[in-house]
């Protein structure tokens, strides 16, 4: 078969090296972005130019995917789409594909959903049913792409030199504070995710934070339960999940610990003296699980795009 041709917008230093590391064979690849700024991207021994989106041809490609700059993908996309390309969209730009396209649109879950269903999925194996469950997850700015790490880096270097302080991917400045997300969209597309990967599970609540780290993310998750379960049990349900590593009892861990691991760690597990509520302390490293993500997308069409 011959090697696969990408293009891809917001590719990530991540994704490059699992994709390396994967053996698909790629021929082409085409970092794409808003304008040709002059910039190179190195993957394996190549370096190849960004090139500017509306100078591009998608003619030339097998497939495109979007990692990143939603606002970005929500313009391409349809482009690609009725070029009848195949596009995986990780960017969360909430594109649909248009009634008689030629292309196909595969939408992949937001990191954050990926996050909370691995546990949600563990504790539906205990035998009693979930009643509620709430979330507030905690997203880094890498979760925004390589935009959202140059404007943290930008803002902290500005605010120890008394400069100016640009703010064009977050809504307030970011440095040294936390910003809640305010999009109705992004709701609504966390609810869909999380319902289909969590056998229609809906959270009661749930809040997305924007923290000031680049990367690793992490969320705090407490569930109600029907009926009454124990520590031991629900330990057990959690540590026999494959996607989940159970971290020892008293361990503690932060965002910085779980950057290169492939799976959603769990820790501070509680359970409350009635045995039906539970709080789980959830991490995983986003740039990872959305790369991980993606391949496996990639691997499964790699036989069908040509």
């Amino acid at each position: 078969m011959a090697g696969l041709k990408l293009a891809l917008i917001g590719a990530t230093p991540t994704f490059l090296e699992l994709l390396a590391d994967s053996g698909l064979a790629v021929t082409a690849l085409y970092p794409l972005a808003a304008e040709d700024d002059g910039s190179l991207l190195e993957h394996g021994d190549e370096a190849w130019p960004v090139m500017g989106l509306a100078d591009f041809d998608f003619e030339e490609v097998d497939l495109l995917l979007f990692l990143a700059d939603a606002p970005l993908s929500a313009k391409a996309i349809p482009q690609a789409l009725a070029a009848g390309l195949t596009v995986v969209d990780a960017s969360h730009s909430g594109a649909e594909a248009a009634s008689g396209s030629k292309g196909r649109l595969l939408a992949l879950p937001h990191m954050a959903a990926l996050l909370l269903a691995r546990p949600l999925q563990a504790l539906q194996q205990l035998g009693s049913v979930i009643e509620a469950a709430s979330a507030s997850v905690f997203l880094p700015v890498s979760a925004a792409g390589q935009a959202g790490v140059d404007e943290l880096s930008e803002q902290v270097r500005g605010l120890f030199a008394h400069g100016e302080l640009s703010q064009k991917v977050f809504s307030k400045r970011i440095a040294f504070n936390l910003l809640p997300e305010t999009s109705a969209s992004l709701r609504a597309g966390m609810d869909t995710q999380l319902a289909r990967l969590a056998n229609g599970l809906q959270l009661a609540t749930l809040q997305i934070i924007h923290m000031p780290v680049f990367y690793g993310m992490s969320a705090a998750l407490t569930v109600r339960l029907e009926s009454a379960s124990d520590a031991a049990a629900v330990r057990a349900a959690l540590a026999a999940n494959e996607g989940l590593l159970l971290l020892p009892e008293g361990q503690v861990v932060s965002t910085q610990d779980v950057i290169g691991a492939d799976k959603v760690w769990v820790g501070n597990v509680d359970v409350s003296a009635d045995g039906r509520t539970l709080q789980l302390w959830l991490l995983a490293d986003n740039a990872r699980l959305q790369a991980m993500s993606v391949l496996a997308v990639l691997l499964q069409l790699r036989g069908s795009v040509h």
